[in-house]
């Protein structure tokens, strides 16, 4: 559960540009206000948005996380902070008299844990603000990956704008609600489009572009992306622990087979039936005990080794512990096994006739042999399926790995300074200061190139998408051309080794004193230009000018190839880049290219932005390949599980066919012994006990194909470049079977081969 109050209460609204056909979009402060207009459903309807900022102390500048919320956002989630207050209806934005909650770590790193913090003012970029407050350690906010809100955020601060003043197209709320008790997710995802239906028919600019809102659980929206990969692990799970099963069950088999004679001697000799059972249950318990503490004590390490590896977006892999429900579930199931295990010869003993249990064993073992083989043929099936999904994970980590990104992040290290309004109040200041800071930083020792951009590849800061038609699109069709937005510095791209496809890279003197010029990328071009030559022709973008988002027609000065910015795997939805001197946003993430390690020039890039200008707080210093491993962390993350889980499955798969053939040949000993005495050579006894284990491993080939080949499919979602029939993986995965079951047999089939008919045959 979340760490919320009444989670199950809790519930996510996402936008739908029904006329450009995307999805999951931010809603307006417009249709926030909309949905808190339904009192019955609702019982608080809150917006969260993530900044930056900058914090001054007597060290040096610290960056920071903001997040913009609506006054009631920590109530509607149920949360109180951890000393002072929550932020009052009327609190609405930093300035004289209003405040900011902290974060913990922001408190304990920064301001020593004192609790005397609150009602003091702090300096945040040029505000002097008052502290009202210290959220819970630990608290971070739970929401989707693609909402954009990072989980962690440095400050919290109320939204500063009149809500119902801004434009209503104006995209950038992220929009909890929680809902009154007894109110289904259902009942409210009607009312969210009913409210959608009616602000389509009161704003022209709603209707355009087709706003359609759905709500979800906000637990389903978290674990959206997750579940697959979860639902993937969990049918390993249960295929590892049937297989686990069935290589017990065969062992058990045998080794009830093995005492039948024993204990039908026992009861012949007048041990009662009650007795025999005490005798197997207490031999069971041991048993079971021992292997029930080793799990135990194996699951609770492997929980920990799980932590230190699992990827960041890995909703609440921290609460996986061994608890009281596991040491519960773990009981009851060893008690069960414990019981059928100890039962199974008994059972056995009393179908039997004990006369003719003393006199011979071969009719009951051959009946054994029977169930172990099929046993032991489910068992290579099960392994194989597992085997198949792990190698199809590994296939498709690798060509991940080798995808054409369209940038080489080799030796790139990037870093994030905050450019807020008001350390740099005007667009000129925040340009100028851009282009200084792109000028210093080939002059540090060991940097090649550098720039700067709104958005780096794989990062986490929220989305910036627009509209922007070609000139000539009829004003039904304007939404159609929804392209993600970029502002850049002009050697951004060809310090990122962007590839340039047609026209030019932007220069310095593109500027906010010439004409509006943007870079596209090839999706961009092949959609809004099909067939035509782009550059020079122009577009109606959006560009960020005084603080808000204006649409202005610009010129097409270049094409470059696709960049996949969100994930490898995920092609571009089309950028449209502009000068950050035309479009200055409020932050900047530069990337450098160096001739050395990266991490060596970090120091004195600090020591030259702080030249610059105080203000600059570089922060976040992180090499490309950090954002391509966190991009790749879940498909990793998948197929290192799958990896192990299969190598397990293969090693009792392997255990239980060598079981069964040695088990095999020793009860055939005799009849080996006869062949051998009339002369069959010993290769031929070995070709056929062999033989024997191929058999049953063809059985379970066979089998385990066809089941591989209904369960993969469900894996397509996970999959990259690969198919879920992929015959590389099918045939490989076939021919490490094949081998096993050859390796497995070689002991058993050299000891079989090397018999003495002699000694073989004189018990009889």
């Amino acid at each position: 559960m979340f760490p919320y109050d009444n989670a199950e209460r809790l519930a996510f609204v996402w936008n739908e540009f029904s006329t450009a056909g995307l999805s999951r979009i931010p809603l307006s402060p417009i249709e926030l206000l909309e949905l808190r207009k339904e009192t019955e459903v609702f019982e608080a309807v809150a917006g969260v948005w993530a900044t930056t900022g900058t914090l001054f102390t007597d060290d040096e500048p610290t960056h920071l996380s903001t997040g913009l919320v609506t006054p009631n956002f920590f109530s509607t989630l149920g949360i109180e902070p951890a000393i002072g207050r929550n932020f009052l209806p009327s609190e609405t934005g930093i300035g004289p008299g209003q405040g900011v909650l902290l974060s913990d770590e922001l408190w304990r790193q920064h301001f020593g844990a004192d609790p005397n913090i609150l009602n003091t003012t702090i300096r945040i970029d040029a505000q002097e603000t008052p502290v009202l407050g210290v959220m819970p350690r630990g608290f971070k906010l739970m929401l989707a990956a693609d909402a954009g809100i990072p989980e962690r955020l440095d400050v919290y601060s109320p939204i500063p704008w009149p809500l119902a003043a801004m434009p209503a197209d104006q995209h950038f709320l992220r929009v909890v609600t929680r809902l009154k008790p007894g109110i289904t997710s259902t009942r409210g995802d009607e009312v969210v489009k009913a409210a959608a239906q009616r602000l389509r028919e009161r704003y022209a600019e709603i209707a355009a572009s087709g706003d359609e809102f759905t709500l979800v659980n906000l637990h389903d929206d978290v674990v959206r992306d997750l579940r697959p990969v979860l639902v993937a692990l969990m049918t390993g799970v249960a295929l590892f622990l049937l297989l686990a099963a069935a290589n017990v069950a065969s062992l058990t088999l045998a080794r009830a087979s093995g005492r039948h004679h024993e204990l039908a001697v026992r009861a012949c000799l007048g041990a009662s039936t009650r007795r025999i059972t005490r005798l197997l249950l207490a031999e069971s318990i041991v048993l079971a005990a021992i292997g029930t503490v080793s799990g135990l004590l194996v699951g609770s390490w492997s929980a920990k080794i799980l932590w230190r590896l699992r990827p960041e977006g890995l909703a609440r892999i921290d609460s996986i512990i061994v608890d009281a429900n596991v040491l519960v579930f773990t009981a009851v199931v060893a008690v069960l096994a414990t019981v059928a295990f100890a039962l199974a010869p008994i059972w056995k003993l009393a179908r039997r006739d004990l006369s003719a249990s003393i006199r011979t064993r071969t009719g009951e073992s051959m009946r054994t042999a029977r169930t172990t083989r099929l046993i032991t043929a489910a068992e290579v099936a099960l392994a194989l399926v597992l085997l198949v999904g792990a190698g199809l994970m590994a296939r498709t980590f690798s060509q991940i790995q080798r995808a054409d990104v369209g940038f080489n992040p080799e030796r790139l290290l990037s870093f994030t300074v905050a450019l807020s309004v008001e350390n740099f109040p005007t667009d000129d200041e925040r340009g100028s200061i851009a282009q200084q800071i792109e000028n210093q930083l080939p002059l540090v020792t060991g940097v090649v190139e550098a720039g700067g951009t709104s958005h780096v590849p794989f990062g986490t800061w929220a989305n910036w998408s627009q509209s922007a038609p070609p000139e000539g699109t009829p004003d039904d069709e304007q939404d159609l051309f929804h392209f993600d937005h970029r502002a850049i510095t002009p050697k951004y791209l060809p310090s990122i080794g962007a590839r340039l496809m047609a026209g030019r890279w932007f220069e310095e003197h593109d500027d906010q004193t010439r004409q509006p010029v943007v870079v596209i990328d090839r999706a961009v071009a092949e959609f809004a230009f099909p067939g035509t030559d782009p550059i020079g022709r122009r577009m109606h973008s959006t560009r960020y000018e005084n603080a808000t988002f204006v649409p202005t027609w610009a010129i097409v000065v270049g094409v470059i190839e696709n960049i996949r910015d969100r994930t490898p795997a995920t092609p571009s939805a089309g950028q449209v880049f502009w000068p950050f001197a035309q479009s200055p946003r409020w932050e900047l993430t530069y990337v450098m290219r160096t001739d050395v390690e990266p991490n060596a020039v970090i120091d004195e890039v600090k020591s030259r932005l702080d030249a610059i200008r105080h203000e600059l707080a570089p922060s976040n210093f992180r090499i490309m390949d950090s954002y391509l491993a966190e991009a790749t962390a879940n498909t990793r993350f998948t197929a290192m599980l799958a990896t192990i889980f299969s190598g397990l499955a293969l090693l009792l798969a392997s255990l239980g066919l060598y079981g069964v053939i040695t088990y095999s040949t020793s009860q055939r000993k005799n009849d080996i012994g006869i062949r051998m005495a009339l002369g069959a050579p010993s290769h031929r006894i070995f070709r056929s006990v062999v033989g024997e284990s191929v058999l049953v491993s063809g059985v379970g080939i066979v089998v385990g194909v066809i089941v591989a080949i209904g369960v993969t499919r469900f894996m397509s979602s996970l999959l990259f470049n690969v198919s879920a029939t992929d015959p590389l993986t099918f045939l490989s995965v076939v021919s490490i079977f094949l081998a096993v079951a050859v390796i497995a047999s070689y002991l058993p089939a050299r000891r079989a081969a090397r018999v003495d008919p002699i000694e073989s045959l004189r018990p009889e």
